[in-house]
């Protein structure tokens, strides 16, 4: 029952704290996860691998809210997001396929770096003003790009919305529609994400209490 109320508890801050904030709640449901899996005491090489599978199941419901409010406001994001899907979800299959190999105390390292940089990016970079029309790179750069962002997003289990955001900036795309395509991203990463891990621990052995087969 303790770790129920945790659970329950953890949902609550994320959900809160991604209303007020708008970041994702990955930052916050990765470490909370990290920490209570190991106060349970579980296989500390599968800690970090059901944390990020777990992020990104929750994240399909948090990012389909935000997508589908952004879509019912007018935002445009088909002519972009249909160039960048294929490359996120290739990037995402591989990210979660390379996450079973890899230890998670080395997921671990690699997920703080990435908070580190996002930190250091929010800090001292500075919103861009966007003046010019829209100027996307050519399909194959664009497609390296966004494979990339899959991969990341894949392999520990967190959204895609700063990346692509920074991206999507830097291609003069309207602020509007950067949130919404993001957000799209994000959807398609937690659902392509969630699915190849779920996939993946079919094959893995001695998995914590209900999340294997009977």
């Amino acid at each position: 029952m303790e770790y129920f109320l945790l659970y329950i508890l953890v949902g609550v801050i994320v959900g809160l704290l991604s209303g007020l904030f708008g970041f994702g709640g990955a930052v916050i449901i990765i470490p909370a996860l990290v920490w209570i899996y190991a106060s349970q005491g579980m296989n500390n090489n599968l800690i970090m691998h059901m944390a990020a599978g777990t992020s990104l199941a929750i994240m399909i419901f948090t990012t389909a809210s935000s997508f589908l409010g952004h879509i019912k406001r007018g935002a445009q994001v088909l002519p972009i997001y249909r160039r960048l899907v294929f490359g996120i979800i290739i990037g995402t299959i591989i990210g979660s396929v390379a996450g079973h190999f890899i230890h998670s105390d080395i997921l671990k390292i690699l997920f703080g770096l990435f908070i580190l940089f996002v930190s250091v990016r929010i800090i001292f970079t500075r919103e861009p003003v966007i003046t010019a029309t829209e100027k996307l790179p050519k399909p194959i750069t664009t497609f390296i790009l966004s494979c990339i962002i899959g991969v990341k997003s894949g392999l520990l289990g967190i959204g895609c919305g700063s990346i692509s955001a920074a991206l999507l900036s830097c291609w003069n795309v309207p602020i509007r529609n950067i949130i919404a395509i993001s957000a799209a991203c994000s959807l398609t990463v937690a659902i392509v994400g969630s699915i190849s891990y779920m996939l993946i621990g079919l094959s893995v052995h001695n998995l914590p209490a209900y999340t294997s087969r009977p």
